[in-house]
């Protein structure tokens, strides 16, 4: 027992002992320790890895790569990202801004959003710790697909008109967020609309002449989702249209501009407009209350054939053969200027201000005392015609267009080139009798002439003038 107490006694100083020793040797060292270590020691339980080295944190390749769920007005997408030393206590994505969503780095990378798809979606993700350890994308976001029943309900006509109910039921989809924006066309015309009650909606004054109504409900996505209903016109009644006819009054030619005058008799026509078409290209849109004429250019070549026919119903309708339209050939300012004469011929210029009327797409042609010449065009108004020759002392321009119009311009001038003929001479050869025929007489006469004018020459019986 005494040994025992002894030994425990000694055990007890021996660790004493022990604790004294040590709180010496760090006493002791104490002030070198400082030198020595970068850290002290009563710190030492405090130092843990992160202390270690810098913490550098990044993000990249920050991307939406899918829509893989659509319910109703909301859609998720499925993102990606490539990173270091980031969200280690979380990160967040946020989009335009707002709709902040927290994940850890084990969570499914899906957000979920609202399905509006029109405008591009600004993303950003950030670390929890750092938020400027960051990235953002720029998404083109795609549509929910509409889920939606469209009904139509036509009332009585009324003096052509008539309005019509429409009931809407939108059970899901992108649409949902585009109500405002949505379009209805009848006939692919667009008509206002405005709400009555619950989910219906009501159209006013529609007209139509067609047998059926179509009825399109669209909204503006880009997937482009309506919905269509028809509908028989309770309006229609059967279109007819006869006697229609086409005549032009040259007195309202402008140049070569004709002012067409058209009528025609019907029942049920161009309630929403008739079109005038012809084998040549003219495209003309009327309504009810216009003039019914029609200006086009009379070149006096084409052979038009006219077609009247009703907007809504292209089997309404009617043609007319006119034929050729032309106007009047007009000039001003025509004359010709004469060159000297050159051993017997000369150069003349022909020139005129202007002309109008179907001319303008017609050729012309020149003659000189009904002998047609060559020219050559020197400008737009001016033509030049070359070794002229005539031994006559007067000559006469005649300057006419190829146009059915026929139109010529005259003049008449002297000859720079006549020579006098001062030796001319003729000679009764002989002189016939007299021969009754009713209430006239004739003789024949026999006349030999040297060096006579190609102008010719009379003759006078008792001073009277007879040939």
């Amino acid at each position: 027992m005494n040994k025992l107490y002894t030994l425990g006694i000694l055990i007890v100083m021996i660790f004493s002992t022990s604790i004294l020793a040590g709180a010496y040797l760090i006493d002791i060292k104490k002030e070198r320790s400082e030198n020595l270590f970068p850290f002290s020691l009563k710190n030492y339980n405090h130092i843990n890895g992160n202390d270690k080295k810098e913490v550098v944190c990044s993000v990249e390749n920050f991307t939406i790569t899918e829509v893989i769920e659509c319910d109703g007005e909301m859609m998720w997408v499925r993102f990606s990202f490539q990173s270091n030393d980031f969200g280690l206590n979380g990160y967040t994505v946020r989009m335009n801004g707002s709709n902040a969503q927290t994940y850890t780095l084990s969570s499914n990378r899906v957000y979920q959003m609202t399905s509006e798809c029109l405008e591009t979606v600004h993303f950003e993700i950030f670390d929890n710790n750092n938020p400027n350890c960051s990235d953002t994308y720029e998404w083109e976001p795609e549509c929910c697909e509409c889920n939606f029943d469209f009904a139509v309900e036509q009332l009585a006509c009324e003096n052509g008109m008539f309005d019509a109910i429409f009931i809407l039921e939108v059970a899901s989809g992108s649409c949902l967020w585009y109500w405002d924006d949505a379009v209805l066309t009848i006939n692919g015309t667009p008509y206002d609309f405005y709400y009555v009650s619950g989910n219906q909606y009501r159209v006013d004054n529609i007209t139509s002449n067609q047998q059926e109504n179509h009825y399109v409900f669209t909204f503006p996505l880009p997937n482009g989702e309506f919905r269509q209903v028809t509908r028989i016109n309770n309006c229609f009644a059967e279109c007819a249209i006869e006697n229609f006819i086409v005549e032009l009054d040259s007195t309202e030619c402008s140049g070569e501009f004709a002012l067409l005058r058209f009528d025609f008799e019907s029942e049920h026509f161009g309630q929403n407009g008739y079109i005038i078409t012809s084998n040549q290209g003219h495209e003309f849109e009327y309504n009810q209350n216009s003039n019914r004429v029609m200006e086009i250019i009379a070149d006096c070549i084409d052979e038009l054939v006219f077609t009247i026919r009703d907007a809504d119903d292209e089997e309404c309708s009617a043609t007319f053969e006119f034929g050729t339209v032309c106007c009047p050939c007009m000039g001003e300012y025509f004359m010709v200027e004469e060159g000297n004469c050159n051993n017997g011929s000369f150069n003349a210029w022909h020139r005129f201000e202007w002309i109008s009327g179907s001319c303008f797409a017609h050729d012309y042609t020149l003659s000189i005392n009904g002998q047609s010449y060559p020219f050559t065009w020197i400008n737009s108004n001016t033509l030049r015609i070359n070794n002229i020759t005539f031994p006559d002392s007067l000559l006469t321009y005649e300057f006419c267009t190829t146009a059915s119009t026929g139109e010529c311009f005259t003049l008449v001038l002297p000859n720079p080139c006549f020579e006098s003929q001062d030796d001319c001479s003729l000679v009764f050869e002989e002189i016939g009798d007299l021969v009754c025929d009713g209430d006239s007489i004739y003789m024949n006469i026999i006349i030999i002439g040297q060096n006579i004018n190609m102008q010719g020459f009379d003759v006078y019986l008792n001073d009277s003038f007879v040939t």
